[in-house]
C-alpha cells in the first residue's frame, strides 16, 4: 500500500520482498509519467509487528554543493549582464 503524507509517500508491506516489488512499480509509475527518480530520497525501511515500511520524500531543489558547481561555471563564462546567486 502506498500512503501520501504531508511531504512524503509511505510503502507499506508484509514482506521485505513485496515492499521491494512495491517500490519497483512506484518507479516504474514515475518513470512513465517522466519524473526522474534522483527527485525522491530514499528513506531506511522500518520493521514493525508483521509491516515493513519505506519512506520516500521529494527533494526540494538542489544540494548546496551543486549549487555552488553552477553557480561557479555561470560566473566563468563571463557573459555580460548574466549573474547568480545561491540562496
Amino acid at each position: 500500500m502506498i500512503e501520501l503524507g504531508d511531504n512524503e509517500l509511505v510503502l507499506t508491506s508484509s514482506t521485505e520482498d513485496r515492499l521491494r516489488a512495491l517500490h519497483q512499480v512506484l518507479e516504474e509509475k514515475l518513470v512513465k509519467r517522466q519524473v526522474s527518480l534522483k527527485s525522491l530520497d530514499d528513506g531506511k525501511i522500518e520493521e514493525a509487528s508483521k509491516v515493513r515500511r519505506a519512506r520516500r520524500s521529494p527533494s526540494g531543489g538542489i544540494d548546496q554543493e551543486h549549487a555552488k558547481r553552477l553557480n561557479k561555471f555561470i560566473k566563468d563564462l563571463g557573459l555580460k549582464g548574466v549573474s547568480s546567486q545561491t540562496r
